[in-house]
């Protein structure tokens, strides 16, 4: 509901930016390795719809960076077999789903990847506490089984998102300060993105919400993204 809604972005029309950082790892023989740390900056808008259903917008774009120092890499080692990967590159994406009354969270129809993934998500009702209020988004996505397999390529992914009670309250603000936390695991190779990462993958991400275009790019890195993302940040400015 409008909770969830001004937790995730901003009920007042203005898009909110999300920075989250975090690491990938293989999973393997009861190991969980390193690999390389990962980056996303994202804007999103909320839009209140007609049916009391919630529509989201997003435009977001990622970057891998080193474990030791936080800069931009382009290749990886792999640690199943000793060999340096180039990382696969991810353009900006432009993204929408929706979250109806129920909390069912779905793809627009006219969603390019209709019909090409399974997709199931739901949106948790809140959790209160006394000075915090949580909300979770789950979601599943199946891919077509690559030429050979019968198992699908999925990828599951948990989302955690706290702010303080006192913003969520009925005299809150439409903006609320906000943290997220992510759980992403994948098992199966599928496409390009993933053709250069073991088959099995986890990443624990932390999300941080502003209001503020500029301080999410001061908390970024302008020089980051753009080496990643050429031109990316004016159209991120530019979203609405």
């Amino acid at each position: 509901g409008l909770d969830y809604a001004r937790l995730r972005a901003s009920l007042d029309g203005r898009p909110a930016y999300w920075l989250s950082r975090g690491v990938k790892y293989a999973l393997s023989d009861f190991e969980i390795t390193p690999i390389h740390g990962f980056n996303m900056l994202e804007g999103i808008a909320y839009e209140p719809q007609s049916d009391g259903s919630h529509l989201f917008r997003i435009f977001e774009a990622p970057y891998a960076s080193d474990l030791d120092t936080g800069e931009v890499i382009d290749v990886y080692t792999n640690p199943l077999t000793g060999e340096a990967v180039p990382i696969p590159h991810i353009n900006p994406l432009s993204l929408f789903y929706a979250v109806d009354g129920s909390g069912n969270l779905t793809i627009p129809a006219d969603d390019p990847r209709i019909g090409k993934v399974e997709f199931s998500g739901f949106v948790q009702p809140r959790q209160s506490f006394s000075t915090e209020v949580l909300s979770e988004e789950r979601f599943v996505t199946r891919s077509p089984a690559p030429p050979g397999s019968l198992e699908k390529p999925a990828l599951t992914e948990l989302i955690n998102y706290t702010g303080a009670a006192s913003s969520l309250s009925d005299n809150g603000d439409l903006f609320a300060e906000a943290r997220k936390s992510i759980v992403v695991f994948r098992n199966g190779i599928d496409g390009p993105v993933a053709s250069g990462y073991p088959p099995m993958l986890l990443a624990l991400y932390e999300g941080l919400k502003f209001l503020s275009f500029d301080a999410a790019v001061q908390e970024t890195g302008e020089l980051q993204m753009e080496r990643t993302h050429p031109g990316f940040l004016d159209r991120l400015e530019k979203f609405t």
